[in-house]
């Protein structure tokens, strides 16, 4: 069945018709949006919030009281159990929204677990040793190991809840148990509803002004569109000696104006468009040729090394405009010794590509003849030097790793500290020289530097794009965010640990342009057997 509708003729009634449309899909799109991020913000408030009262009171619980507890319903007549209720319920009582509060213990089977301390306790009802099955809500194991709130809102015999959960640990950082709040879903749903209630009131504003707002609109455009578009035609056709007249001084007007100078300066634009075109398709391609040529000659198939088990290696360099000036790159010396460097020309673009396709040649020429970072870096220095008349310059950190003996001798040419990560203990700078650049002046001497690495340990390098990486108003990355997100990806894969960093940079800098090359490189020693 076809259903035919009306074609409406009129310009000013499409006109307003679109703008309607137009306006109510968007105000709708965007309540949508407002009502759930809102609601998704609300909901992660409260379950962070949850978790951050889970944990408080996990702290506030002595383990040596809860092993004296025994695990049978006498157990609530225990000193020991009243004391720990009286703490659990001091917590409830001072957060109203919280509905239970209780510790839970594992048993030998992972999803029997036994209630422990419960302030509501009685004989028949989550008294100690009381089993609950809790393969419903896998978060819950999960909390042995870490504070965590569940995602989901919990459904059992008690009612609706949002929960989280904290581990009890005792002096040896062993989990005792498991500590674990309840909040009624009622306040949720409350929540959601009065978020719901200000989106409808939002919509319906939209509404009203989309109807208002489109009416007046189309009507003062079209009327002068009309003169508008009988003088384009003109144009259009060919006679660049028309001028269109419409009356007044707002963009509609100005807009004529434009289309009167564009046939006034058609001609010529028409030839000097071709001219730049041209130009500007030549140095595009250049440039691409370039952004290739840097990339092929970087390291970038990982892992670099499959066969070699003692350790791993992986780097990633992100250029600020087409091509960079950050560099970096490892190989072998011989089969017990591993090269790695990272460098940061003084300039952008294309002149810095040069420079560090230069440097990165000869450093790596010099560090194949078997030689120590200093002399690495001194004789580099003193090759670029006679011939630098750009005035050019490049921060370098060369390392040289024994992989059998896991030492690692390096020296530094003006370059950002590094940082050692320790696995279970997070990232630490390393304090070392900081050395003059390499290409400034002659006779430099650098400083020679070493440490051993143990199995398990992690070095991170990076350029200065990275910590002076600046948001909209201005405030930098800073090694101090750097070192915190390092520790957050301490236990992750050099490649998610990389990106990683850089998701972060990416949120923390979003919005604002970026004026710098952003290279890290990461090694991670497994030792040698």
């Amino acid at each position: 069945m076809r259903i035919f509708l009306p074609k409406i003729k009129s310009f000013r009634l499409r006109v307003t018709l679109f703008l309607v449309a137009a306006m109510l899909l968007s105000a709708f799109l965007g309540d949508f949006l407002i009502y759930d991020f809102a609601k998704e913000t609300q909901f992660k408030q409260l379950q962070e919030r949850l978790k951050q009262l889970a944990r408080t009171a996990a702290l506030m619980v002595d383990p040596a009281k809860l092993e004296a507890i025994p695990l049978d319903p006498q157990g609530m007549a225990t000193p020991e159990f009243q004391e720990t209720a009286r703490i659990l319920a001091a917590v409830k009582n001072a957060n109203p929204a919280i509905k239970y509060i209780y510790v839970m213990k594992k048993t030998s089977d992972d999803y029997l677990w036994q209630f422990w301390v419960d302030p509501n306790a009685t004989a028949e009802d989550s008294a100690p040793g009381n089993r609950y099955n809790i393969e419903p809500f896998p978060w819950m194991r999960k909390a042995f190991s870490q504070p965590i709130a569940d995602p989901r809102l919990k459904k059992d015999s008690w009612g609706v809840f949002l929960s989280a959960y904290a581990p009890i640990r005792k002096a040896d950082g062993t989990a005792e148990a498991v500590l674990g709040v309840d909040m009624s879903a009622d306040d949720v749903h409350a929540i959601q509803r009065e978020v719901s209630r200000r989106a409808f009131l939002v919509l319906l504003i939209g509404i009203v002004f989309s109807l208002v707002a489109a009416s007046l609109i189309s009507r003062k455009v079209t009327e002068r569109i009309k003169e508008l578009s009988a003088g384009t035609r003109q144009i259009a056709n060919g006679n660049l000696r028309y001028r269109i007249q419409v009356a007044g001084s707002d963009e509609i007007s100005s807009l004529a104006d434009s289309f009167n100078e564009m046939a006034k300066d058609l001609s010529n634009h028409i030839e000097q468009l071709k001219r730049t075109t041209a130009a500007k398709e030549r140095i595009e391609s250049e440039l691409k040729i370039a952004h290739e040529i840097q990339a092929s000659i970087l390291p970038r198939v990982f892992p670099p090394f499959p066969d070699r088990w003692e350790f791993e290696v992986f780097a990633s360099m992100d250029p600020a405009k087409e091509v960079g000036g950050d560099f970096y790159d490892f190989f072998l010396i011989d089969k017990d010794k591993l090269c790695f460097v990272i460098g940061d020309v003084s300039d952008k673009g294309v002149p810095a590509a040069l420079f560090m396709m230069i440097s990165r040649t000869l450093l790596k020429n010099q560090a194949m003849l078997g030689l120590s970072p200093v002399e690495v870096l001194s004789r580099v220095n003193e090759i670029i030097v006679p011939d630098n008349n750009a005035s050019m310059f490049v921060t370098v950190l060369c390392m040289v790793l024994d992989i059998k003996s896991g030492e690692v001798q390096c020296a530094n040419a003006g370059h950002n500290p590094p940082l050692l990560g320790t696995a279970g203990e997070g990232f630490q700078y390393l304090q070392m020289p900081k050395g003059f650049v390499v290409g400034a002046m002659p006779s430099i001497k650098f400083e020679p530097r070493s440490f051993s690495l143990k199995p398990g340990e992690t070095l991170f390098l990076y350029t200065d794009g990275v910590t002076e990486a600046a948001d909209t108003s201005n405030r930098m990355f800073g090694e101090g965010r750097l070192k915190n997100c390092l520790d957050s990806l301490k236990d992750e894969g050099l490649p998610q640990m990389i990106n990683g960093v850089r998701s972060g940079i990416d949120i923390f800098t979003a919005g604002a342009s970026r004026s710098d090359d952003i290279t890290m490189l990461a090694l991670r020693y497994h030792g040698y057997r």
